[in-house]
């Protein structure tokens, strides 16, 4: 769009060792307003504007653009609409979330993704073999394996297909050092079924991306998703995405593109305590739908081919970044200011 975009990187201030090294441009100067666009949710956000510091924030129009998993919002979310002008998310789903809370402006702007390039690994460097049906699975269990459910998606693989070596699923599990009786419990479902492979090593960007590439199918029996950042991902290689059909997810997920499994909705069980139970309901996933749609996909080259073309063709367009500049254009203005120096703002007015 032509705009100077600055950056602050806030990611070592929250102690987080998983950060993607990136140059966006030039750090912020002081008091030279402009448009702020804050990637922290609420209970992180006041701490990260105190580590940007007020001359920082001084004459900037605020946006935070948020992200959340469920229908309904935590009592700790309410502070956050005291620190911004406008509120961005990139789903229906949370935007419903959090307009009853707020008389702030909730936008839903679909975040642009860009496919990452593969590294050069191949089939037999994830141990898996050439001429296999293969269904992944990612859990990272800071998220809630609850939430994630890996457990549902080994229970639907098994019972579609036992141990028939012809069909493997790999289930990549991110930190798993952090809880110990979840993956007791992922162990115990996997038992010593030969075709089902327990990764755990921690994964580079592209090495990640090189993985989804050697897949057939991406399976997702979430309980709930605020975006669905993978199933994204997958759509964009054209890998066949098989998603509980609610929450974030259907933004951009239809029965054309993909293949979505029916649920019911149940109070939130979340054994690792990051989700309230108090906060409502979540979905459980029909597993025995599951096992006969997997069993379908096994079966039929021509029934994956189309559905992965289909997902390459909505999924490349709904996640551009033309959409991106399109959405956000109109809501950017610029403004001159009295020193005779443009500037760029909200089209909404700066609260008091």
């Amino acid at each position: 769009m032509g705009l100077d975009v600055r950056v602050s990187d806030l990611g070592d201030k929250f102690h987080r060792s998983d950060i993607v090294e990136v140059d966006l441009g030039r750090p912020p100067r002081s008091e030279e307003g402009g448009v702020l666009i804050v990637h922290l949710n609420p209970p992180e956000l006041s701490a990260g504007l105190f580590h940007l510091g007020r001359k920082q924030l001084k004459h900037k129009n605020i946006i935070g653009y948020w992200t959340w998993e469920l229908p309904t919002l935590p009592k700790s979310w309410n502070c956050g609409f005291d620190y911004v002008d406008d509120v961005w998310v990139p789903t229906n789903f949370v935007a419903g979330a959090i307009r009853p809370h707020t008389k702030l402006p909730v936008r839903v702007i679909p975040y642009p993704i860009r496919q990452e390039i593969p590294s050069a690994l191949e089939r037999a460097a994830f141990g898996i073999p050439d001429d296999a049906f293969v269904c992944l699975t990612l859990c990272d269990v800071r998220s809630s394996a609850a939430r994630k459910n890996p457990v549902g998606a080994i229970r639907a693989f098994r019972k579609a297909f036992g141990n028939n070596a012809r069909v493997r699923l790999v289930v990549k599990i991110s930190n798993s050092n952090d809880a110990p009786e979840i993956m007791a419990e992922i162990e115990r479902e996997i038992g010593s079924t030969a075709n089902i492979k327990l990764m755990l090593n921690t994964l580079s960007v592209a090495d990640q991306a090189a993985l989804i590439q050697c897949s057939d199918a991406v399976i997702s029996l979430h309980r709930a998703e605020g975006f669905g950042l993978v199933l994204a991902e997958a759509m964009l290689r054209g890998k066949v995405v098989l998603a509980t059909g609610w929450s974030g997810n259907m933004d951009f997920m239809s029965v054309e593109n993909s293949v979505l499994i029916g649920y019911q909705l149940v109070p939130i069980m979340d054994p690792q305590g990051i989700y309230d139970r108090k906060l409502g309901h979540w979905a459980e996933p029909n597993l025995d739908e599951a096992v006969t749609k997997l069993q379908a996909l096994a079966e039929d080259d021509e029934l994956r081919r189309k559905i992965g073309a289909e997902a390459i063709r909505t999924a490349s367009e709904y996640f551009s970044d033309e959409r991106f500049r399109e959405v956000i254009s109109g809501l950017l203005v610029f403004c001159e200011r009295t020193d005779g120096n443009g500037q760029v703002g909200l089209r909404t007015e700066r609260r008091e």
